[in-house]
């Protein structure tokens, strides 16, 4: 706990000069608006990239489903060759890479109504509070295991994010097939 105090010192006084910045900034733009046209050209240009690959996606939960985690959440725990303690530690990584695809998506979904800019100032902001929110996680246990929970945890949120890319690129190329083969006369 030692080390965990001086990095949350030091967290809170970043976070007081980013809102102090970012209050002066704000305040600067809503009086003299200085990045109007960085922001429309952002607004134009990266609207046009995101359109091409917006999709709406639909998932539920069956009962089948739930059922199969069960099965494979407890299978593992009460086998020999196991390790409980790693078991659940690395499931509770993969919980929180899925928080962390939920949550980007989520975001990236929010912040594109209201523009560009402001998708990329949140997606920046969400990467600077993962990176704090790991450095937490692994201050606060042992010494000994920070480099490795570090690892396992940048791994697990990169893995999470990456399903979220490859999630979005299947779904493009789904829908880009359907317009093709609707297309097609038959």
């Amino acid at each position: 706990m030692a080390r965990f105090t001086p990095l949350f010192r030091n967290i809170l006084g970043f976070l007081f000069i980013l809102s102090v910045l970012g209050a002066l900034g704000w305040g600067a733009q809503m009086l003299w608006h200085p990045l109007d046209p960085v922001i429309t050209y952002l607004n134009q240009d990266l609207g046009a990239a995101g359109a091409t690959l917006s999709t709406e996606v639909v998932a539920g939960v069956s009962l089948a489903s739930l059922v199969l985690f069960v099965i494979l959440l407890l299978v593992p725990l009460a086998m020999r060759g196991v390790n409980n303690k790693q078991f659940l530690g690395g499931f509770f990584r993969g919980i929180l890479a899925s928080v962390v695809f939920l949550v980007s998506d989520w975001l990236y979904g929010q912040l594109e109504t209201l523009g560009r800019f402001w998708l990329l100032l949140g997606l920046g902001l969400t990467v600077i509070v993962t990176v704090v929110l790991i450095e937490l996680i692994t201050r606060a246990g042992k010494e000994k295991h920070e480099v490795s929970t570090r690892t396992d945890l940048m791994a697990s949120i990169t893995s999470g994010l990456a399903f979220s890319l490859l999630l979005n690129l299947g779904m493009y190329a789904w829908s880009y097939v359907e317009k093709v083969l609707v297309q097609i006369p038959g």
